[in-house]
């Protein structure tokens, strides 16, 4: 790896990756982050010129990465899976699969807090793609605090596990009611149906929840829930 210094206008020879040719990256507050096309995944310290080894979302060959704030992704190459890593915690937490064409070579950009990823070519005919496909990450639901400009509301909030969300206006638009735990998590799903505004989630553990309304690759944020049984 080589490093540029744009003030001296010249290239510093770094510590050789460790391990085989790299698959995909991204960089988080100034650090970069390698998966190799071997599965593993690396963290590159400027200070010690080192690489540290860290949990590996066992990504396959070929994929893309990127960043969105503290949070950066990993995936497509032979499947359609999309990872998202916490340095936090050094773990990778599955997000919704991409619904495009399965691909290598994806390239992908970040603007306003959103991924835009596609082109590439398809796996294994390797027919160019054009596609461009905009990805919001789940674990933004956790920081969003305006609800939907329809007005919804959650009653009763608490809950014991049984709610209702009011205007069917709005539930009628969309195809499904998901349950977010406070780590972007989908933990449960309600199919809506013409009529559909009382659920019930009372399998799951005490605690806060958020309400996201789905339509095919769209979600919209409805609120907070809280659970207290």
């Amino acid at each position: 790896m080589w490093k540029y210094e744009p003030a001296l206008n010249y290239w510093i020879p770094q510590a050789d990756f460790p391990s085989t040719a790299s698959s995909s990256a991204f960089v988080i507050n100034g650090v970069p982050y390698v998966s190799s096309t071997n599965g593993l995944f690396y963290k590159f310290d400027d200070a010690m010129n080192s690489w540290i080894q860290k949990a590996s979302p066992g990504t396959p060959d070929d994929g893309v990465g990127f960043s969105i704030g503290d949070f950066g992704y990993l995936g497509l190459g032979n499947v359609q899976s999309i990872y998202r890593y916490s340095t936090n915690s050094d773990s990778w937490t599955q997000e919704t699969n991409f619904p495009g064409t399965v691909r290598t070579g994806a390239v992908a950009s970040v603007s306003n807090n959103k991924a835009y990823l596609g082109l590439g070519t398809a796996f294994g005919n390797g027919s160019p793609l054009s596609d461009y496909w905009e990805f919001t990450p789940s674990q933004l639901i956790k920081t969003q605090e305006e609800v939907i400009a329809f007005s919804c509301k959650i009653s009763p909030n608490p809950t014991l596990g049984k709610f209702s969300v009011s205007n069917m206006e709005v539930l009628n638009q969309f195809e499904k009611i998901s349950m977010l735990n406070q780590n972007g998590k989908i933990v449960y799903q309600f199919r809506l149906s013409e009529g559909t505004k009382e659920f019930d989630a009372s399998e799951l553990s005490n605690g806060l929840y958020f309400l996201v309304l789905e339509k095919s690759n769209m979600q919209t944020y409805v609120g907070k829930i809280v659970l207290s049984k």
